[in-house]
Order: C-alpha cells, then sequence, then structure tokens
C-alpha cells in the first residue's frame, strides 16, 4: 500500500498533458484520467478494498490505458504510463 501511496502522490505531482479534449480510439483522455485517479484514490482510502463493480471498472481503465498508450506520443504517453502502472499494482495486490 504504502508503494501504491508514493507513486500515486508522484503522479498527482505530473501535470495532464495538453490533450484536454482529445479522444483516442473514442477515448476520452480526460475522463480516463479521473476515473482511474478516482479509482486509485478510493483504493488508498479505503485502505485496499473495492466493491467488485470498482475492480471491474479498474480493469477496464487498465485496458484503456493501454490503448491510449499505444497511440500516444513520447511526450504525452508518460503520464499515462504512470497512470497504468499504479492501476497495474493495484490489480496485483487485488
Amino acid at each position: 500500500m504504502d508503494r501504491i501511496k508514493g507513486l500515486y502522490k508522484a503522479h498527482l505531482n505530473t501535470p495532464f498533458p495538453d490533450l484536454k479534449g482529445e479522444e483516442i480510439s473514442g477515448i476520452d483522455l480526460v475522463l480516463i484520467d479521473s476515473d482511474t485517479a478516482g479509482l486509485i484514490s478510493k483504493y488508498i482510502g479505503s485502505r485496499g478494498h473495492l466493491v467488485d463493480n470498482d475492480w471491474q471498472i479498474l480493469k477496464v481503465c487498465n485496458s484503456d490505458l493501454q490503448t491510449v498508450i499505444k497511440e500516444l506520443n513520447d511526450t504525452d504517453r508518460p503520464y499515462f504510463i504512470q497512470l497504468k502502472n499504479i492501476v497495474e499494482q493495484i490489480i496485483d495486490n487485488g
């Protein structure tokens, strides 16, 4: 849990790329960021507990992040890789 908290704290200090209003393969980049961040916050706040529906949504977010990462340029990709890495850690711990 401490590792996830540390990764998320670092992520929160990373500015969102200049991609507001952008979509990739029908995935709104601001929405995938906020949905994922909300679930990460919930996971941390509940000390590692999510309801079944949250786990399902988190897995969809993980898949969507993978899709997005493949299509982004080298400048914008690291932000979403960082977010995906946190999600994968949570899924592995779940």
